[in-house]
């Protein structure tokens, strides 16, 4: 068996100190029974295993708060949870973390959108996309919100910036899912630019 490194230590320790921390404290037993396992792993020098272990038991324990602040449609704590679990996760599992924390934005951009907060709905949006550009229901939503929305300060340079983008999005929105196609042609929110060339290409 390999000898641990102090950078290996100095992580162990780090990690130790999170699962004792108060966003984990009195919720989940079990991550203190991992806790200890690991804790019994690391005197026997065995610390590259523990740190796994750690932190496979940190990413399971922040999805299973985040999954429960969802179930509330609390999005704000749970995208805060999912963007901790993603800090420990492994490349694939941080794909499927990643998407969660999209549809925590995307439920954010509903609430502000229904309150014309259409500048905050647009970013909670393209935030979506930037954590999953494969969440059509997240392109589609930025999408048809920058064709509606009023441009502030009527900047024209900034409308057709926008304009060129919802149908951008459009057509992504498309790629990904075909139905929207047809949803897309009986949507007022794309009244607007329902002449424009790119929008008649993209919905044909």
């Amino acid at each position: 068996m390999t000898e641990p490194t102090p950078s290996q230590k100095a992580e162990f320790d780090r990690l130790v100190l999170e699962v004792q921390s108060k966003d984990l404290a009195m919720q989940f037993g079990d991550a203190f029974a991992t806790l200890a396992e690991t804790q019994a792993m690391a005197k026997e020098g065995a610390l590259a295993e523990a740190i796994v272990a750690l932190k496979q038991k940190l990413v399971d324990t922040y999805e299973s708060k985040a999954m429960g602040f969802s179930k509330i449609k609390s999005w704000e704590q749970a995208k805060r949870f999912f963007s901790k679990a993603i800090e420990h996760a492994d490349n694939e599992t941080a794909i499927q973390v990643r998407h969660n924390i999209a549809i925590c934005h995307f439920n954010i951009g509903l609430v502000h959108e229904d309150q014309d907060r259409f500048e905050e709905a647009l970013e909670n949006y393209g935030l979506a996309n930037d954590n999953d550009n494969s969440y059509a229901k997240a392109c589609y939503a930025r999408s048809r919100l920058l064709a509606r929305a009023p441009v502030p300060n009527n900047d024209r340079t900034e409308r057709v910036k926008r304009v060129t983008e919802a149908i951008a999005l459009l057509k992504q929105t498309i790629r990904l899912d075909p139905t929207f196609k047809g949803v897309a042609v009986r949507d007022v929110d794309f009244d607007s630019i329902r002449n424009e060339e790119g929008f008649k290409a993209a919905t044909k």
